[in-house]
């Protein structure tokens, strides 16, 4: 059975083997990504948000960020370069150009990312108004900020982190000086009260009356950039 003159849906259809309506096989795999992810790391986010929770209470929210209304928009001040960790930097050398440049506006950096750009002269001394965001639950992310270099220009650095981050990964950002600003990540909202991300939010806001704000994560600290 050949796909060449065939649509993407029914590909899916066949590799998924469901009987799906048309247009709905996004949904479907959508669907089957999300239980598969979501029972690998269920126990991890609940685990990591319960060791945080006090220090989601007394720290601030990602809400203090936001930058205040101005008579006066400007444009070169308000806008913002995100960096991930795509081939494309190397190919196209960005880390030089952006070094290099008389850039005014914001860097959002992926934690992946901080330690090369920094080494790349793309500091919060040369741009001053400095994030560094990580959305994930995994081990490996505290390696993103145990460097010296991190360490020397932490103190300068404003830390987004979703509330489910490795509580050992958010103290190593804390040792450098990274002040953290927390926000939730959605990824079960749509179960309603039963939900990890409702309840998560009741919990913040039992001694945070105005709670935290909270982003679609696109599965990526990438995309949540994008968003934040």
């Amino acid at each position: 059975m050949g796909f060449e003159k065939k649509s993407w849906g029914e590909w899916f259809d066949h590799v998924f083997n469901y009987t799906l309506v048309e247009n709905s096989s996004q949904v479907e795999i959508e669907k089957i990504m999300e239980k598969v992810y979501y029972k690998k790391s269920y126990e991890e986010w609940v685990k990591n948000f319960a060791i945080n929770l006090n220090n989601i209470w007394i720290e601030p929210s990602v809400k203090e960020l936001v930058p205040a209304d101005d008579n006066i928009y400007k444009k070169e001040e308000h806008s913002a370069i995100v960096i991930g960790r795509g081939p494309s930097i190397k190919k196209h050398k960005h880390f030089e150009l952006l070094a290099n440049s008389n850039y005014k506006g914001a860097i959002v950096c992926c934690d992946g990312a901080l330690i090369n750009a920094l080494e790349a002269g793309i500091t919060p001394e040369k741009f001053p108004s400095y994030y560094v965001a990580t959305i994930d639950a995994y081990d490996v992310i505290k390696k993103y900020y145990d460097h010296k270099i991190v360490d020397k220009y932490g103190d300068k650095i404003k830390g987004i982190f979703s509330t489910v981050v490795k509580p050992s990964t958010v103290e190593r950002a804390r040792q450098a000086g990274i002040r953290i600003h927390w926000l939730h990540a959605l990824f079960d909202y749509a179960e309603g009260k039963k939900s990890f991300n409702q309840i998560a939010a009741l919990m913040v806001r039992a001694r945070n009356q105005h709670g935290l704000p909270a982003i679609q994560t696109g599965g990526n600290v990438g995309t949540s950039s994008w968003f934040i």
